[in-house]
């Protein structure tokens, strides 16, 4: 068979608030920061980061701002742990 063939299909998911945290600790950026630069309560920045949170449109359009990450990759991200968890998005 052919690798190529053969779609990746992970058998775990990955909250987008690690992701998050690893985007800002590559950046040198605090939550305080990124809540500041992006008009995101703090207290949301933390619920992301400790995986409490979804990222919503709003939220993702902050960070692409932000962090120049395209928002698309943040719903993505958003969208496939949702579906994997069986959960619907959270609100902001």
């Amino acid at each position: 068979m052919n690798p190529r063939s053969v779609p990746f299909r992970p058998n775990y998911t990955i909250h987008p608030g690690e992701t998050l945290a690893e985007t800002m600790e590559a950046l040198g950026m605090s939550p305080e920061d990124l809540a500041q630069r992006g008009g995101i309560p703090l207290a949301h920045i933390h619920d992301l980061l400790a995986k409490r949170a979804s990222i919503t449109p709003v939220v993702a359009t902050a960070l692409e701002l932000v962090l120049q990450v395209p928002a698309n990759f943040w719903m993505t991200s958003q969208r496939n742990y949702d579906a994997a968890k069986g959960c619907a998005s959270g609100s902001y």
